[in-house]
């Protein structure tokens, strides 16, 4: 099974310092949907890949909750078991963006 979750929010969901080394520990099992074309990352726009920060902004380079969050509840998981991360945060956007049919006007 294939869990998916989407990471919907402003510059707070797409993180803010820097990921270290330790911060990109990769586990197999936690995918995340590629945000852009990242040169650092490898990652392209649309394609599934092994999760590690940055997963939103490429240019950011930062950890976000949507990180810990999936290294979380991986183990709550069966190990033939997978989670999906959708980064879709996005800096300095209105959270009216975000919800159905662009919020209330």
């Amino acid at each position: 099974m294939f869990h998916v979750f989407l990471l919907l929010g402003q510059s707070n969901m797409a993180g803010d310092p820097r990921s270290s080394n330790a911060d990109k520990t990769e586990n197999p099992r936690i995918k995340v949907l590629g945000f852009d074309d990242c040169a650092g990352t490898g990652r392209v726009e649309g394609h599934w890949d092994i999760a590690a920060p940055p997963l939103h902004e490429c240019w950011n380079r930062a950890i976000g909750p949507g990180d810990d969050f999936a290294k979380t509840i991986i183990d709550r998981y069966l190990a033939q078991e997978s989670v999906g991360l959708v980064p879709s945060a996005i800096s300095g956007e209105r959270v009216e963006t975000l919800m159905k049919a662009g919020g209330a006007k």
